[in-house]
């Protein structure tokens, strides 16, 4: 369980939190994908699971959620 932001509303992993910040920096799963090394499907299946863990219904949402809960 190191790898994972241990809180009752966010268990997200490390590589899930690194895809979140370049989703705040507005960056599209493409380019996220070409800067991690890893293919777009990748990075939406990322999208999908850290939107159903959060509860968030779009990527705004999620990165809102972040925001409010760890800054």
């Amino acid at each position: 369980m190191n790898n994972l932001i241990d809180n009752s509303a966010f268990e997200l992993t490390k590589r899930e939190i690194e895809i979140l910040k370049y989703i705040a920096d507005g960056k599209t799963s493409k380019l996220i994908g070409r800067a991690l090394f890893i293919s777009k499907q990748t990075v939406d299946k990322h999208r999908k699971n850290m939107l159903k863990k959060t509860g968030a219904t779009n990527s705004m949402e999620l990165v809102q959620s972040y925001l409010r809960k760890f800054l």
